[in-house]
Order: C-alpha cells, then structure tokens, then sequence
C-alpha cells in the first residue's frame, strides 16, 4: 500500500484499536485543552480530528496525530533545541514505521 492507499475491500475490513485508542485520547485531550483555555487553535486541529477520525489505519492516523502532538509541545515549555530535536526525532520514526509498512507490503 503506498501512503496507506490500498484496496479497500480487503486490507479496511476491521478497525486496529491501537490507532483508534491513540486517535480517542487525542481528541480527549484535545476537549480538556480546550475546555481549559478556550483557544480557537484547538478547535481547528479537533476539527481536523474528527475530519481523519473515519479511516482508521497507520497513515491517517499518522497525519491526525502530528496537529495534536505539535499542539502538545507548543504548550510545554522547553527550549527550542529540545522541541525541534523531539520532532524530528518523532517524525523519523513515524516515516521509517510507514516506509518499513510499505516495503512489507511488496514482498
């Protein structure tokens, strides 16, 4: 499957509970943010949640959980060394997972 394009019919038929868990306390956290500080950047990434929530599988989980961890680490306070070294070192991983994902798929 290239970026989690695949068929449908076969590969979709069920739901993967870890992705679903990590998308559910996403948008958890994201409500208890918002309810605590009432900032309209939380509502645009919620929304965009909720947009992904649909297709449960590794890229579009992928792609709904980058919005929401990057809102997580904006609100932390680190120094900016350490925020740029943790999302890089978090998108690696993420992108190595989804190429490692497709190369098994072709084999």
């Amino acid at each position: 499957a290239f970026l989690g394009i695949s068929s449908f019919a076969q590969e979709n038929i069920g739901i993967s509970y870890p992705h679903l868990s990590v998308i559910i306390i996403a948008i958890i956290y994201l409500i208890y943010q918002y309810i605590k500080k009432r900032d309209i950047k939380i509502i645009y990434i919620l929304c965009f949640q909720l947009l992904v929530f649909p297709l449960v599988e590794n890229y579009h989980v992928t792609i709904a959980v980058f919005p929401a961890i990057g809102y997580l680490i904006s609100t932390i306070k680190l120094p900016k060394k350490i925020i740029v070294t943790a999302f890089i070192i978090f998108t690696t991983m993420i992108l190595s997972f989804n190429i490692y994902n497709i190369y098994i798929s072709y084999i």
